[in-house]
């Protein structure tokens, strides 16, 4: 048992390793290409309305996507479509579309699980990344709350 108790030690903490790496380095576009299709979408083009079923996570090579809920502009190497993978019933958060004509990678549910089997970084990039938008979207949720008792004093 001592070897194998020695290896699961090991593999822990290089887990803990990647843990504190992943918090500022290597692009999502990076663990995105091996077992990825690559895509292209017109200007205007909708990629998935809110409610919708997600089946797969997007990361943009070219061009501008628009998160519609809440008006937000993602540009090169923004990766998006990860909550909808991540939340309970698997449904879209918003609506996205392109402005412009894009350059897209996806990601299927399936092939996300793979990636974490074969590199434990993305899985804490997606987390923090998940994490980030929820309070970005609390924290405007919040100020439009303010905004009608504001204009009434």
């Amino acid at each position: 048992m001592i070897p194998i108790n020695i290896k699961k030690l090991l593999h822990r903490r290089s887990l803990i390793a990647a843990m504190a790496q992943a918090k500022a380095d290597t692009p999502v576009a990076a663990w995105l290409l091996p077992q990825r299709q690559r895509r292209l979408a017109k200007a205007g083009e909708t990629l998935w309305h809110k409610g919708e079923v997600a089946t797969e996570m997007v990361c943009v090579e070219t061009g501008q996507v628009r998160l519609k809920e809440p008006d937000v502009a993602l540009g090169a190497g923004a990766l998006l479509g990860e909550i909808g993978l991540f939340s309970p019933d698997h449904h879209r958060t918003g609506t996205s579309a392109c402005d412009t004509d894009c350059v897209r990678h996806t990601r299927s549910a399936a092939g996300r699980a793979q990636l974490y089997d074969v590199h434990p970084k993305p899985g804490f990039h997606l987390m923090r990344l998940v994490v980030a938008r929820l309070l970005h979207d609390i924290a405007a949720a919040k100020a439009r709350a303010a905004e009608p008792m504001a204009a009434t004093n």
